[in-house]
């Protein structure tokens, strides 16, 4: 809840620990007075000496005690030489440019080599890793802005790099790609704080595989297009219309499949569509397998009959030969009908049988 959330703010006195591929990071923080507090949380690429102002709540972990959970921080630009110093750069780097350091860094980095012992090789390196550290902050902070989680925006920046804001700006809700995965409530929200119109192109088709994607938690591989078009309707407060259009112009991009089935027409996404054709195919190729039946198959079924105090039927004595001869055998039905402990010799009565 939001009135749970405090804000501290000071500088990194310590980097315990951080893990480069997800951004998080244990830090012990200088809030002033002589006090260090423990700060948690995704923050990619700290550095003692940066000044931070972090928004979160506090917690008390079982094997640390207590910590600050951040869950929003703000990264401040140093103040004076002696804080870019410890932010960044050696001493030598700072002596020869001065306040100008960090913009060197950002935009002239071969001006680097212009100080003693810095070749120009190691002064390309260095503005490199200055202008990674710059742009995943950058992005961050505008995350941030936007109350999107700062995990997010270490993913965002692995896969755009410097143009992430660029191409978000372009379409917001390619936070929702496979890799991304951010939910759709979180992306439309961000949208529409970027300007995107409720009823824009891009809204309706994002919204069109969020019901794709999200009626798999369900099962279900497909959508029927008519209720597709009424879910994104519905979803989107937009006209069945809007949706179709959006439908259309997924089908063209190679981004929907449409098929039929029992004379419906469906949509599905086209990973799921390739899944389905092939196992369909694997499951014709097993259906074409037959097996001799097992020796002493018919004195099996009898004995488990006996044991079990079942009484098959003829569609089950059937069922049961299919199964020990066929490649492939789909058993329908509910408790009542032939189940597949009712109907499969189980594998003591099999081995006792031989």
């Amino acid at each position: 809840m939001t009135e749970d959330l405090e804000i501290l703010q000071g500088a990194i006195s310590a980097v315990v620990y951080q893990n480069y591929e997800n951004g998080y990071a244990v830090l012990r923080v200088n809030v002033g007075g002589g006090q260090n507090v423990t700060v948690v949380g995704t923050i990619p690429l700290p550095a003692v000496g940066e000044r931070l102002m972090v928004t979160g709540k506090w917690s008390t972990h079982s094997s640390y005690g207590r910590q600050f959970e951040a869950e929003f921080l703000e990264r401040l630009m140093p103040q004076t030489s002696l804080e870019i110093l410890n932010y960044q750069t050696a001493a030598r780097i700072v002596e020869h440019f001065g306040e100008q350091t960090l913009l060197v860094m950002e935009r002239e980095p071969e001006r680097l080599a212009e100080v003693p012992g810095i070749s120009r090789e190691k002064a390309k390196a260095m503005g490199e890793e200055f202008r990674l550290q710059v742009g995943m902050r950058q992005l961050m902070e505008f995350f941030a802005v936007h109350h999107l989680p700062a995990e997010l925006a270490v993913r965002a920046y692995k896969l755009y790099g410097d143009s992430t804001v660029e191409l978000l700006y372009d379409d917001p809700y390619l936070l929702m790609d496979e890799g991304l995965d951010a939910p759709f409530g979180a992306v439309d929200r961000f949208a529409i704080e970027l300007g995107v119109a409720g009823g824009d192109p891009r809204r309706g088709e994002a919204g069109i595989l969020f019901e794709l994607n999200y009626n798999l938690t369900a099962g279900h591989s497909f959508l029927p297009e008519d209720k597709l078009q009424l879910a994104v309707s519905q979803l989107l407060s937009v006209d069945a219309d809007a949706a179709k259009q959006g439908i259309g112009r997924l089908l063209e991009a190679d981004r929907l499949v449409r098929s039929t089935l029992a004379g419906i027409t469906v949509d599905y996404l086209p990973r799921l569509y390739e899944a389905e054709v092939n196992c369909s195919q694997r499951l014709l190729e097993f259906a074409k397998g037959s097996f001799p039946p097992p020796k002493g198959l018919e004195r099996m079924i009898r004995n488990v009959a006996e044991e079990s105090g079942v009484e098959y039927s003829e569609e089950q004595t059937r069922a049961i030969r299919e199964a020990a001869t066929s490649g492939l055998l789909l058993i329908t039905g509910g408790r009542d009908r032939c189940s597949w402990r009712a109907c499969w010799p189980r594998p003591q009565a099999a081995r006792r049988n031989g």
